[in-house]
């Protein structure tokens, strides 16, 4: 006996009309979390030459090259983190849950940010270079779990438009 007609024998193929599920929560969370990462690294610098110019106002040459101290630091630890932690991130993406990495990264910027206007309000470099350190080091492990997250929040129909909205 034959088998019905009404059985599908395979799964149907993605509408182009039909909207991709999860993506617009990613596509949120990495444009809050890259303007979170550059507004605080901008402000960040510019809190630091405003630190130095406090640390020496009688000496403007001196408190000139505490500030570009300052932010030669500032962009250098901005920066390690992504090139240092990159291979751990990414095979940390590949073995554990990739929702789990992306909402533990999200999360910590929360204390780390609050932790960088405290360091602010007191005019601390060292409190301000630490927490954007520890802001770069979370948007390291960010940066390569939200690139292969979107295989699974999508279809492939729907892939290389997903990949152009990050």
């Amino acid at each position: 006996m034959d088998a019905p007609a009404m059985i599908p024998t395979e799964a149907p193929a993605a509408t182009p009309t039909r909207k991709p599920r999860g993506l617009a929560g990613h596509v949120t969370a990495c444009v809050i979390g890259a303007g979170l990462d550059n507004l605080f690294r901008q402000v960040a610098i510019v809190a630091l030459g405003a630190a130095a110019i406090a640390a020496f106002p009688n000496d403007p040459t001196q408190a000139g090259k505490a500030a570009a101290g300052y932010g030669a630091w500032a962009l250098m630890l901005f920066s390690a983190p992504f090139i240092l932690l990159a291979p751990l991130a990414g095979s940390l993406g590949d073995r554990l849950p990739k929702h789990y990495i992306i909402r533990a990264a999200r999360l910590v910027d929360v204390p780390i940010a609050i932790l960088g206007i405290w360091g602010f309000a007191i005019s601390s470099p060292f409190l301000m270079l630490s927490s954007l350190t520890l802001l770069a080091i979370a948007s390291a492990f960010f940066a390569p779990t939200k690139l292969a997250v979107i295989p699974e929040l999508v279809e492939p129909a729907f892939l290389s438009k997903a990949n152009a909205l990050i």
